[in-house]
């Protein structure tokens, strides 16, 4: 049997979170009448919070799927480290690495089976797993097995994992829609993946960009100061 756990890990955190963000619009929307019993809205935000805690918190969720992402190259880097410290009789552990690192660069992963209308977006997507091996090698160098202590890190590399995961389920859905209906009737399903996968490309690229620029140590050291001081710690006078 296959192991679809960071498969399901994914659809589990991602399609609670839209769930949520959809019924507190929708209770926006309604205005006062949402909180009333007479309406669905209260009980559809409640149950849809519930959610995002059942059956593990959307926050192990990312843990497990950034770490689990992290394994194999991980494992890798390891071998080579290994490697480097006896460069003759391990050379060809080195020139395996090498050679990987050449052919991902000039043949990097590609959606061979997506219609022609999406190269778009298939295009977006092969750009995307690039640049999400890239960012998990460099954290991988920069941090070895701390990687464990970096949780912003692991968030931000869960959220690249789980955006390029929707854009690829859209471009196989819309792919299987024009191939099944003909592209005059399957126009909504590639009007939805368009616009899917173009904010999940823009979510991937903000993300990638934080990773190499952003306030971790700051934020890390206003909460252990905050911690410290027992609550709010500015004067109010």
């Amino acid at each position: 049997m296959k192991d679809f756990s960071l498969e399901s890990s994914i659809c589990k955190a991602y399609n609670t979170e839209t769930l949520w963000n959809i019924v507190n619009h929708a209770l926006q929307i309604a205005s006062g009448d949402g909180s009333l019993k007479e309406h669905p809205y209260e009980r559809l935000v409640r149950d849809a919070r519930v959610n995002m805690i059942f059956e593990g918190t959307n926050e192990i969720q990312r843990m497990f799927i950034a770490l689990s992402g992290m394994e194999g190259p991980g494992q890798k880097l390891a071998q080579l480290a290994r490697a480097f410290k006896d460069p003759i009789g391990e050379m060809g552990v080195i020139y395996d690495y090498v050679a990987a690192k050449v052919s991902h660069t000039v043949n990097a992963d590609r959606l061979t089976l997506s219609d022609p209308l999406l190269r778009d977006e298939a295009a977006g997507f092969e750009q995307g797993v690039k640049a999400l091996a890239a960012t998990v090698e460099a954290a991988l160098r920069k941090y070895g097995r701390h990687i464990m202590d970096e949780p912003f890190l692991q968030k931000r590399v869960a959220e690249i994992a789980m955006n390029l995961y929707v854009q690829v389920a859209c471009v196989a859905r819309a792919t299987a829609q024009i191939h099944a209906l003909g592209t005059e009737k399957a126009q909504m399903e590639m009007r939805l993946c368009k616009a899917a996968c173009r904010n999940a490309r823009a979510t991937v690229n903000q993300l990638v960009e934080i990773c190499d620029a952003n306030d971790d140590d700051e934020i890390r050291k206003i909460a252990n100061f905050t911690y410290k001081s027992g609550g709010y710690f500015c004067p109010l006078h």
